[in-house]
């Protein structure tokens, strides 16, 4: 038996409704109660069970409506919230990428297969579509990362300090300087001091732990061929990633939800056939746990500062009852650490995610170009300046030819390492072009047409295209050394 709900008592009270008005419809009437027979109907009953079943909306027929609409469609609007409104923003933006890929791919698939791909075919296009972008996007951001880990010593840019310290002194100056700005800095701290810890250990790793001078030994190729490659893969596998971690914070859901699904721009919701996808993209489960992880250090951290804030401040109360304070003063003290700290536990630990991402996203698109004082010009030069530094870095010169890192091969791991700094961008097209096409020949399915071959003839051409350019800059440079020499 089924079980009994709202629900279900406002479809039979609407059955009962109707049926009451369909039995006041004037029927005609059969005095002499002469038996009726179905093939005198002028109507054919396959084409009338035809008329039922497309007239059918929601469970009724529509010579069942009675014209009377009790649902109120127009209810008064409350407003979103702000979070509400960033979130649907951040949506917006993650599903325009991820259509614009989907529309590319089924076009090709379409083209190739003469409509006969299936979404297997189309997911598995788009994925190396994204993989394309990862590198694109991996191309430009390490320049970015480079300049604030090593040539900003170089180059002698001062960065932004990110930290609690910095924000504090901050507080400071706008109070001698009497700003209005000094409340809402005020209020700012408060609620979100512990906040800016987690985004200042990040800082702290990429800047301050790093660094670089030219008379230092340090192998830049190397460095950054490995920001690239971890970029690449950080691109492909962390859009919805960052996506879903972003909007957890807004709406304060520190779970991630089983409607988070998928970790990159490649990921369709379902096949043709309504199975679900999830079993294609591995990382989900990795990636889900790595957010709570995260939201569980956000945490820990916000609850250990704020208890060393607590006893610090509570051994300062305690000394001035011993000296003669009021009691009055230190029950007001506990009184406010302990609605602080459910405070920032509720509020300070989202908006430790949200400056997170945001740092990361803004320092890695922007860094170049904020320093550089949003001028085009100096960002191109200073991107050419960080080529030219790890070109002229001889790094396979600092080894003894005698040593036992040369018999190691060490200087030729670096003579590769340069050379594949130099076509870097081509290279890893390259790769990805060759994976994509063992994938295409075990994947695509055979009923596409010649959508496998078609696939695979267009990859063979774009490895034969860059394999020459790069064999063209390869042969010019052992030109111009041997020339020099």
């Amino acid at each position: 038996m089924e079980k009994f709900s709202d629900n279900n008592f406002q479809v039979i009270n609407m059955n009962y409704k109707l049926k009451k008005i369909k039995n006041k419809k004037k029927s005609k009437n059969n005095y002499k109660n002469i038996e009726t027979f179905e093939t005198l109907d002028n109507i054919q009953t396959e084409n009338k069970n035809k008329e039922k079943r497309h007239n059918l909306v929601e469970g009724f027929e529509d010579s069942e409506y009675d014209g009377i609409d009790n649902v109120n469609d127009n209810k008064q609007n409350t407003g979103a919230s702000i979070g509400d409104k960033l979130t649907e923003l951040i949506n917006k933006i993650y599903n325009f990428f991820v259509k614009t890929n989907h529309i590319i791919a089924k076009k090709l698939a379409i083209t190739l297969s003469k409509n006969t791909a299936t979404e297997e075919d189309i997911f598995l296009i788009r994925q190396y579509i994204v993989w394309s972008e990862s590198v694109l996007a991996a191309a430009y951001v390490t320049y970015n990362m480079f300049f604030i880990m090593y040539y900003k010593d170089i180059d002698g840019t001062k960065l932004i300090n990110i930290s609690r310290k910095r924000a504090e002194d901050y507080e400071k100056e706008l109070s001698e300087q009497k700003s209005l700005f000094v409340f809402p800095m005020n209020i700012f701290l408060y609620f979100f001091k512990y906040s800016i810890y987690f985004t200042e250990i990040i800082d702290s790793f990429l800047t301050k732990n790093t660094g670089g001078d030219e008379k230092q030994d340090i192998n830049y190729a190397t460095i950054f061929l490995f920001i690239f490659v971890f970029l690449v893969i950080f691109f492909k596998y962390s859009a919805a990633f960052m996506k879903d971690f972003l909007i957890n914070a807004l709406k304060f859901n520190f779970i991630p939800s089983k409607e988070s699904k998928g970790v990159s721009m490649d990921l369709p919701a379902q096949d043709s056939k309504g199975i679900s996808m999830d079993s294609l993209n591995k990382p989900n489960d990795f990636l889900n746990r790595l957010q709570i992880l995260i939201t569980f250090f956000v945490f820990i951290t916000i609850v250990l500062l704020w208890g060393s804030d607590f006893v610090t401040m509570l051994n300062i109360k305690i000394e001035g009852l011993s000296k003669g304070g009021g009691v009055t003063d230190f029950c007001l003290f506990f009184l406010n650490r302990i609605i602080k700290f459910f405070v920032v536990l509720i509020f300070g630990a989202p908006m430790s995610i949200i400056m997170f991402v945001f740092y990361i996203y803004i320092y890695a698109f922007g860094s170049i170009f904020y320093y550089k004082s949003f001028n085009i010009i100096e960002t191109y030069n200073t991107i050419s300046k960080i080529n030219e530094l790890i070109k002229n870095r001889k790094n396979k010169d600092d080894i003894d030819k005698n040593s036992f890192m040369e018999i190691l091969g060490i200087n030729f791991i670096m003579s590769i390492i340069d050379f594949l700094y130099s076509k870097l961008i081509m290279i890893a097209f390259i790769i990805i072009y060759i994976v994509s096409s063992f994938d295409y020949y075990k994947k695509i399915s055979a009923d596409s047409g010649i959508l496998k071959n078609g696939l695979i003839f267009i990859n063979i051409c774009l490895i034969i295209m860059f394999s020459s350019i790069i064999m063209q800059f390869y042969i010019l440079e052992t030109r111009k050394n041997s020339v020099s020499i």
